[in-house]
Formats: structure tokens, sequence, C-alpha cells
């Protein structure tokens, strides 16, 4: 009788059956590819695999790991009148029931008669007999397979063969899925990460910047009163106060230099600008800017060139900041004796830099990580040399940008060389004769400037550089002044703050340049922002130039002179 019922679902084993079912088993290989989702492989096994294959009921059960439990999660029957809805979905603990057995022990089970085994565990249909198959991926059990059948003895050997086989293709699939969704997760979660590190680094970027602004805008008061307070007649001791004052202030703004450049380097924005220009005037520019600091110590301070007057393109001004580091760094821990620069060409097409010193020298541990970050030679509390240990860190990433190597040799008590080597290209192209710009005070008499500046403090000093040269100067407190004052008056030059209340001095310079008459006015920022973006916007907005805050008077009177024009048109001025 058994077997009677059993034939009545039709008769899987003619052979017009078993290639319908091989059939189905190439179907669902060839689309197990395709099925990346655990949830839609899980119910595409149930419905179309198991369902296909004449099955009237099948439950996939998913383990759910954290509790040990078996959760329903694909069916056909009765446990689905809905598509892909589950009636009464049941969870069962593994080592319960048959299925939680076949789950405990990873061993199929065909169960005859489920009314004689007290594992059952009744759902929706009454009981009979019982197919149960572990869906396992090596030794791993990622679920079950089971089917039931209200009559006793419904399932045969072959039946179980048939479901381990689906079990075994599913398994496959099924830890693909499981991978590919690890991936998308982790993938997920690195976006998120990187895009929380861009905010973050952008955060930074701003906090810096902002910082340097609101920083370089006191700096700049400050060390212009000093200049203004040296030129009163005072005496020698008070002389000697204020140049002592002007350096602490050129040291606060070499230090905020540094952070922002250790900012940029950090978020991966600094960039390299190569341009053509002559070698030889890194000697006058290292001349000039550590000569005097070199005799306050007594140091024998040399500076040697074996460069042809060839111009090159490569970036000066990361060559000339790596050299000044350099040197600052030698001077900084040389006592006595001295400290000698060498600057040649070698092969013509790679640039050498030699800073060599008779200073304190360096331990073998402290060269070998003398490039990180906020090292310091002496960091102890006792420490006679200040810094905040980030220039040869900025140093070492300048070289690396321009594609060159840094290298040091040191001994204790006996001096340091650093040498650097940057490959350079020459640049056959005639190169255009600039005229030397004068950087004494000019001649500014029948000039008349616009001063676009909101803090008094700044304005005071630069009207006062100004009129110094004898130069008129209206001031303006912020762009829509600055704006108003080009209605009525005209002027030789504008001299525009950029970041200003009510209109900042972008939109002020971009909004001039709309007017005909005011297209070839020259426009130089004024500004405490000096990144490349900074310099860039400015640029971008129409400005001709760019002084960073401190203004030094020597550049601004250098940069009024390439900019005014002295031819006098002889128009009326107010």
């Amino acid at each position: 009788m058994i077997e009677d019922q059993h034939n009545t679902r039709g008769d899987m084993h003619t052979p017009l059956a078993a290639e319908r079912e091989l059939q189905i088993y190439r179907e669902f290989a060839a689309r197990l590819v395709s099925l990346n989702k655990e949830d839609e492989l899980l119910w595409y096994v149930a419905q179309s695999v198991v369902g296909r294959l004449g099955y009237a009921d099948c439950v996939i059960y998913r383990l759910e790991r954290e509790t040990d439990t078996l959760v329903q999660a694909a069916a056909i029957g009765e446990k689905t009148p809905l598509r892909r809805q589950i009636k009464n979905a049941l969870r069962i603990p593994v080592g319960k029931g048959i299925t939680g057995a076949v789950a405990d022990s990873h061993t199929p089970l065909l169960v005859g008669d489920t009314r004689a085994d007290p594992r059952y565990i009744h759902d929706l249909a009454p009981p009979g007999s019982e197919l149960c198959v572990p869906i396992l991926h090596g030794n791993e059990l990622l679920g079950v397979l089971d089917s039931e059948h209200p009559s006793p003895g419904w399932f045969r050997e072959s039946d179980l063969e048939t479901f381990k086989a689906i079990a075994a293709l599913t398994a496959a699939q099924w830890a693909q899925c499981r991978l590919i969704s690890s991936l998308r997760s982790a993938t997920t979660r690195l976006r998120v990460a990187e895009r929380e590190a861009d905010a973050a680094n952008r955060a930074k970027q701003d906090f810096l910047a902002n910082i340097s602004h609101e920083v370089r805008t006191p700096l700049n008061g400050i060390s212009g009163c000093l200049d203004i307070l040296a030129e009163t007649g005072i005496n020698d001791k008070q002389l000697a106060l204020i140049a002592r004052a002007s350096r602490s202030s050129d040291d606060l703004t070499a230090l905020i230099d540094q952070l922002l450049d250790f900012s940029r380097i950090e978020a991966g924005t600094m960039q390299v600008k190569e341009e053509t220009g002559r070698l030889e005037t890194l000697v006058e520019d290292v001349l000039g800017a550590f000569t005097k600091q070199a005799a306050r110590s007594d140091l024998n301070f040399n500076v040697k060139s074996d460069i042809a007057p060839l111009p090159v393109r490569t970036d000066h001004h990361r060559v000339r900041q790596i050299l000044f580091n350099l040197t600052q760094n030698a001077l900084k821990f040389t006592d006595q004796g001295q400290v000698d620069v060498t600057i040649e060409r070698q092969a013509g097409d790679e640039l050498v830099l030699r800073v060599c010193d008779t200073g304190i020298g360096m331990t073998r541990a402290t060269r070998e990580r003398v490039f990180g970050r906020f090292v310091q030679a002496d960091a102890s509390r006792s420490r006679r040399h200040g810094g905040v240990g980030l220039g040869l860190a900025i140093t070492r990433s300048l070289v690396d940008l321009l594609n060159g190597t840094i290298t040091v040799t040191s001994q204790t008590g006996v001096g340091t060389t650093f040498t650097v080597r940057i490959p350079v290209n020459e640049d056959v192209t005639p190169a255009q004769t600039e005229s030397p710009v004068d950087s004494s005070i000019p001649d500014c008499s029948d000039i008349q400037i616009l001063l676009a500046e909101d803090s008094d403090t700044n304005a005071f000093v630069v009207t006062h550089h100004l009129t110094r040269c004898g130069a008129r100067v209206i001031r303006a407190a912020n762009g829509r002044e600055a704006l108003a004052a080009l209605d009525k008056h005209r002027f030789d030059a504008v001299l525009m703050d950029v970041s200003m209340p009510e209109m900042d001095g972008l939109e002020a310079t971009m909004r001039l340049r709309e007017r005909e008459e005011l297209a070839a006015l020259p426009v130089i920022a004024l500004t405490a922002h000096v990144a490349e973006a900074d310099i860039r916007a400015c640029e971008d907005a129409g400005m001709n130039s760019f002084l960073s805050k401190p203004i030094d008077r020597a550049s601004l009177y250098r940069t009024l002179g390439q900019h005014i024009s002295r031819n006098k048109d002889g128009a009326d001025r107010d």
C-alpha cells in the first residue's frame, strides 16, 4: 500500500522523468553562478529545484550561529501561501527535533514514520514521513534541507540521494554568497571609512587653514608695528628688543608654515609645480636668509656653488624650501665651528644640495629615525634646542615629491651632513630676461591705492608702508565698500584682503572684473590663507598677485613696482 501511495506522485524513475530531472540539475548548475545573494539562492532551490523535481513540501533552514538555532529561511507547500513569505516560521535549536538532530550530527536522516519518532516536531502538515539532509560546506554547517509528506514510507533511498546532491550544490554557492556578502560589507565599510577619513582630513585642513588665518592676522599686525616702531628714532637698547621680538615673530610664522605643510602632506594635497628658472639665485637666497643668524652665533657660514647659469625646469620653491630647512636645522644644532652649504649640478641633470655642520651630531639610533614625524635629536625636558620635530619629516616628503633622494651621515660631537639629490630638466628654450626689481622704497607719488582690509591693525600697518612711499590710500572694510569706492574714485591698484565680512575679496574681485573699465586694474591679494588651493582661488577670481600675511614690506614694495604703471594718463583723481 505504501509503495502504491509513493507511485501516485509520478514515476520519477522512467527514462523520460530521469531526463527531466537531469535537465533541472543542468539549469540549476547554470543558474548557480548568477545566484549571488543568499535569500535568492535559497528560494530558488526550494521553489525552482525541489518543487520542479516533484516534491510538494520543502523547507530550508539557515543556521543562526549566534544562538545555535535553525531558522526557516525558504520553503514550498503549506509553509508558503504567498511567494517568499513563510507562514508560522519555526526556530529550532540545534539538537532538537529531527531537523536539529541532523544539524547536530551532520548526518542525513530518512524517517519512514514520524509518528513513531519522539524527536518529531509537529508543524503545519500532519505527521507521516520526513527526509532531512544537512547543507555542509566542508565541515561547516550552513543549514538543513528538509521535506515532509503526510504518508508514512513516502521517501526512498533515491530521494535521499537526490536531496544530498541538491544540498551539495547549494552549499558550494551558499558559501560563495556569504563570501560575496562579506566582501561587499567589507567594501562598504572601507568606503565609509575612506569617506570618514577624507572628511576628517578636510576638517583638519579647514581647521589648520582657519587657525593659520586667525594667527597670521594678528601676527601681521605685530610684525608690522614692530617694523614701524623700529623707524621712530629709538635708542639701541630698544632697537635690540624690537629685533628680538621680530625674530620671535619670524619663528612663529615658520612654525605655522611647517604645520600647514605637514597637514598638506598628510592629506596628500601637496603638489609639484615645475617652472623655468636659474638655480644660482639659491646662493643669494641662502646668504640673505641666514648670514645674520650665523653671525649672531659666531659661526663660519659658507655657501659654495658650482652651477652653470642655464635655466632649468623644476619646482624652485620646493628646492628652496628643502635647502632652507636643512640650513636652518644645521644652524640650530651648531654652537661653534662652521656650517657649509654646497650647491652643484652633476651630469647635467641632477642637482646636489649638501649641508655640512660641526654641530652636536647624532647617535645611530637617532639617525635611523631622524626623518620621522615629531622626532627630535634631544626630546628631554632640559633640551636646549627648540622645534616640534617636523622640519626633517617635511623635507623628506618634499624630496620624495621631487623624485629625489636624501641621505644623512653623522657622528656624535663631530657633526652632520645631509645630502639631497634632485633630478632637474635643462630648459633649452631661451628664457626671457627679467630686469631686476628694486625692493627699496619706490616713488609712489601721485599714486592712489584702494586698500580693502577689515582688520584695523593690518590696515594701519599697510597704510603706513604705502604712505611712506608717497601713495594716497583709501580704505574699505569689506568687498561691498571696495566696489562702492571703485564707483567714486580712480585707482592705480587694489590691495584686496581675501577674508572679509559681508563680501569677501574673491567675490569682490570677480565683480570688479565684470566691469570693462576695470579689466586691467591690478588687484593684489592680501591673505593669511597660504595653501596652494587658496592661491589658485585668487588667480581664478582674477587677482594679479598674492601677498601672504605677515606681509613683508620689501615684498609689498616689490609687488607694487611690478604692477603699477609709471605712465600717468593725466586723468583727474578724487
